[in-house]
């Protein structure tokens, strides 16, 4: 199959246009409770000063007025990267990120390396994906059943997450299966030549449709499918772009700059895939930034960890290790607030799970506070450990929630589904904390209700009330 060039820029300028749609209306109430991230804002201007200035340069230098077109691209990649941390620090967002660079990269040297990087970029994130499952993951993702943990325990289910569940142990790993063949040998296809890359379009494209209504991630499945779209041939037009630069001079000055900076995203990939491989005491997470501070980055060779962390600072190139350990619970925190410390009320959340009410489906919509606490569960289970490995996991952010709930910030407003201290802020907050589980089909039947509930045990968790001067670090 063979198609035009526009189809890759149209659909990286779709993806970012429903990035920005969804999150600019919930940035004020996130940014007053942001935590500064692990790297400085020198480093991040100047990485990103560095990384993409050249890239803009050599498209303007190449095709003059046309060039321009290029800057929009290269704005939201910059400043899309300084969104709120640690709220925009999700795989899809730095796959936006990382893919809008390597569109720039193609724009700034050559059309057809730019389409092979997005198929590199590709190979890298469904390959350390699926190493990171069967090489280091949860034991049941080699016996095929770790999907019967996913449906109801990863961060967001969709409403098809409950149907799903109720497959029999032969269905689930089936699927379990087809994951395992879409992410390890599947992406192998995309070096094997036209038709199998076409083959492998099509079964991601099944694949990416089953997340997509399974669970809720944000625009990462669309823009999947649109970094796939690389897999396709491409009209003899290709080529138009390669005529004589408008500025020779600054172009080639400029397109060598391009290059290097290929080869360096070319050699943290590489690095990223093989610490997939071979983690040592901890595998990578899906942002590179997050774990820049941890041991397993200490150990690095100081050349590479210089080189990964200067394209960690403008999220130009991340690694892609996740869901290898699916928890086998989910912990649900409820907050309450109150005026008196006698009557409490809770903050409603807009798709966190609710006994009441089934799994809500509401991509390429991201509610980015109801996802951020699914994380906050897992600090609040194991602080040490994601202190210790992941600033995107331990950031104590939750901190700064509770302080301007207190406070009665009412940009927070917006972020809830029900906010019942909207005039007068609480004198005190509380957290109330639930184990959830998926209903069967009898048991569905029987209450109509899609979740049931087994309470904590007491005092394994923080359960004090709190007010304004005690507003504990958890």
């Amino acid at each position: 199959m063979s198609a035009g060039y526009w189809i890759l820029p149209a659909g990286l300028a779709l993806t970012a246009t429903i990035a920005l749609v969804s999150a600019l209306p919930q940035l004020a109430g996130l940014a007053t409770i942001a935590v500064p991230p692990p790297v400085q804002p020198s480093l991040r201007v100047t990485a990103q000063c560095f990384l993409f200035l050249p890239l803009v340069i050599a498209a303007v230098a190449r095709s003059g007025m046309r060039g321009f077109s290029v800057l929009p691209f290269a704005a939201i990649a910059c400043g899309y990267a300084w969104f709120p941390a640690p709220y925009f620090d999700y795989v899809w967002d730095v796959f936006l990120i990382e893919a809008l660079f390597l569109f720039l990269c193609g724009e700034a040297v050559d059309r057809k390396l730019g389409i092979w990087l997005l198929r590199l970029l590709l190979f890298k994130l469904m390959f350390c994906m699926g190493l990171v499952k069967f090489l280091h993951g949860m034991p049941e993702w080699r016996d095929g059943t770790a999907l019967k943990y996913f449906w109801q325990n990863q961060p967001m289910p969709g409403y098809f997450a409950w149907h799903f569940a109720q497959w029999g142990d032969g269905l689930q790993r089936l699927m379990a299966l087809f994951v395992f063949l879409v992410e390890i040998p599947g992406p192998f296809l995309i070096f094997a030549g036209r038709r199998p890359r076409l083959v492998y379009f099509f079964l991601n494209l099944v694949f990416q449709a089953g997340i997509f209504i399974s669970g809720n991630y944000g625009f990462f499945n669309i823009l999947t499918v649109v970094v796939s779209f690389s897999l396709w041939d491409f009209s003899p037009r290709l080529n138009a772009a390669t005529r004589a630069p408008v500025f020779p001079r600054v172009f080639s000055y400029a397109r060598w700059l391009s290059l290097l900076l290929t080869v360096g995203w070319l050699a943290t990939s590489a690095w990223y895939v093989f610490k997939t491989i071979a983690p040592g005491r901890a595998y990578l997470h899906e942002t590179s930034w997050v774990f820049l501070g941890n041991e397993e980055q200490k150990e690095m060779f100081a050349p590479v960890r210089g080189l990964v962390a200067f394209f960690a600072a403008a999220k130009a190139s991340n690694p892609y290790a996740l869901f290898g350990i699916i928890p086998k619970y989910r912990l649900e925190i409820a907050v309450e607030g109150s005026a008196d410390g006698l009557l409490w009320k809770p903050y409603g959340f807009h798709v966190r799970p609710d006994t009441e009410k089934a799994p809500v489906w509401y991509a390429p919509h991201h509610w980015r506070l109801d996802h951020q606490m699914y994380y906050e569960s897992f600090r609040i289970r194991d602080p040490q450990m994601h202190a210790q490995y992941s600033f995107f996991l331990g950031a104590p952010w939750s901190r700064n929630l509770y302080a301007q709930l207190l406070a009665g910030d009412t940009k927070l407003q917006r972020l809830f589904a029900a906010h019942p201290f909207a005039k007068n802020p609480p004198a005190y907050i509380r957290l109330k904390y639930l184990y959830f589980h998926f209903t069967n089909a009898q048991e569905k039947a029987a209450s109509g209700k899609y979740w049931k509930t087994e309470s904590t045990r007491p005092g394994q968790f923080h359960e004090t009330p709190f007010g304004r001067e005690q507003v504990p670090q958890l």
